[in-house]
């Protein structure tokens, strides 16, 4: 379990999200990977003032990262509904919500996804069918997924499956699972690197081993994807070259926690 604090200073709002997943037990009574508990405190009197499930919150969350920094990475911040081809690795509850999150953005025309689970690929083709506008194509092989505007990783491999060789020029690539799911290849010959938050990049998530081992450092990170939002940093698209977007901010959930908090009081 990992324990997160964080602390919000224009909302002043603090609190603490415990969250973890396990393939183990879990898996054997066929519970969900990922259990969240958030406490939310009032940092003027010390108080507790609430406890919420956490699993929901922290699955949407991280479905909305995606579709916002799609919003600025591949539609540069339109709020116009454009078209996207998206290749998914992952069926699971994240593949589910990075599937709906990104709908309501853009008209999916063309999603491709793997997973070594065959019966999770079938359940989400079932369940995502009235949320892409396009084909969903259920991929026999990691390599026919590796296709479209964006590459997703969202799964629990402590592999490097996904493949320099594969992934072509002006991709944009999230590598959103806890370990580095993209080869270091991919990594180092990125266009560029966008994060949501350097020094956390740095030393956990899909970039962390490249640090250790002396192969990246702070100056091979592009900007923060907050940069770009903000207006802070402007990227040109070069269609010769692949996006690399990690993220990982862990404070993001108190945000969401405060205001269904506060809608239900």
């Amino acid at each position: 379990m990992n324990a997160m604090p964080a602390y919000i200073g224009f909302t002043d709002i603090a609190g603490l999200k415990w969250a973890g997943g396990n393939l183990g037990e879990r898996k054997k009574r066929h519970m969900p990977y990922c259990s969240s508990l958030i406490m939310l405190v009032n940092p003027a009197i010390n108080n507790f003032i609430a406890v919420l499930d956490g699993s929901y919150i922290t699955n949407a969350r991280t479905g909305a990262q995606t579709a916002v920094a799609l919003k600025y990475l591949y539609a540069d911040g339109s709020n116009e509904r454009k078209s996207i081809r998206l290749g998914l690795y992952g069926a699971g509850m994240q593949g589910h919500m990075q599937t709906l999150a990104i709908s309501k953005r853009f008209e999916i025309m063309e999603l491709r996804v793997y997973d070594i689970d065959k019966k999770a690929l079938a359940k989400f083709k079932e369940d995502m069918s009235g949320v892409v506008s396009g084909r969903i194509i259920l991929c026999d092989s990691p390599q026919e997924a590796a296709q479209g505007d964006a590459i997703i990783c969202v799964t629990q491999a402590n592999t490097q499956f996904l493949k320099d060789e594969w992934v072509s020029p002006g991709t944009i690539v999230f590598p959103m699972g806890s370990y580095q799911e993209a080869d270091d290849a991919l990594l180092l010959n990125a266009g560029e690197i966008v994060v949501d938050h350097i020094d956390q990049t740095l030393h956990r998530g899909a970039l962390s081993r490249l640090v250790e081992r002396g192969l990246l450092n702070e100056k091979g990170i592009t900007c923060t994807i907050g940069d770009v939002v903000a207006g802070k940093v402007t990227l040109i698209r070069n269609p010769d070259k692949k996006r690399f977007v990690s993220k990982l901010v862990l404070v993001q959930w108190i945000l969401p926690a405060q205001t269904r908090f506060t809608r239900q009081r």
